[in-house]
């Protein structure tokens, strides 16, 4: 697979996909379901990052720095949530993309 190809999947292609599926869709669809609960928040994060980190298969060590990065992500995206200055789904990508993109460097540039 060439360079900019992987770059473009890496860098683009994943970080929104998996935005859209595991923080926006599995954390509205929770919290719309959970609405009545005091802990939807918590219960969010934890089932978000749960499938985040399962969906990157490798190794035990990436599936739970998957797990880690995806209670960041979940969390960021409920303050996001929570602004009226910033898209959620928009903060949570920028975050998922710049992270990718350290991943990248280091690993295919350096």
């Amino acid at each position: 697979q060439p360079l900019y190809q992987k770059f473009l999947l890496v860098i683009g292609v994943a970080p929104f996909l998996e935005t859209l599926i595991y923080q926006f869709g599995i954390i509205e669809l929770l919290q719309h379901i959970a609405r009545k609960l005091s802990y939807k928040n918590l219960l969010s994060i934890l089932i978000s990052a749960g499938f985040f980190g399962l969906s990157h298969w490798g190794s035990s060590y990436y599936i739970l720095f998957s797990f880690l990065m995806g209670i960041i992500l979940a969390y960021f995206y409920l303050i996001g949530r929570s602004r009226k200055d910033i898209s959620p789904f928009f903060l949570v990508f920028l975050i998922h993309l710049s992270v990718n993109s350290v991943a990248f460097i280091a690993n295919e540039l350096l």
